[in-house]
């Protein structure tokens, strides 16, 4: 039972999965001592983002509750854009100026699956996109 709960609880924090990736994909397009830029909108900084994961010093990282204009945007070369529901639509602002990287999924619900092996049901987790990782093009 309490692996059950572990592996819903590792969906719950999706922006802390999003910054580790920020940081790989950083490590290999980058000299270590680059001055990046990296955006945090609030919903990533309420679901997995602390100061522990920010490890290079090099790094600026920013969370801004204001609006995000065109010219602020730029400045960026990282946004981690996160939306409980509606993600897709949060990020089509940015992406005159910026790519998607990567989607990653969090937690949306708890199901079970009766078609499994000998109609034993399964539990399994719902997921769906929360948080988009974007480069400066």
């Amino acid at each position: 039972m309490e692996v059950l709960f572990m592996t819903a609880a590792s969906y719950n924090y999706p922006s802390c999965a999003a910054l580790n990736v920020v940081d790989e994909i950083a490590q290999l397009k980058y000299a270590h001592n680059s001055e990046i830029t990296v955006y945090i909108d609030s919903f990533c900084a309420q679901n997995g983002i602390s100061r522990f994961l920010q490890t290079n010093k090099h790094w600026n990282y920013q969370k801004e509750n204001d609006e995000l204009d065109l010219e602020t945007v730029k400045r960026f070369q990282f946004l981690l854009i996160g939306h409980e529901t509606h993600l897709h639509n949060e990020i089509r602002p940015f992406l005159d100026t910026h790519r998607v990287v990567k989607f990653l999924p969090g937690y949306a619900g708890i199901g079970l699956n009766y078609t499994t092996f000998l109609r034993f049901p399964a539990l399994y987790f719902w997921k769906h996109d929360k948080v988009a990782i974007l480069e400066k093009l």
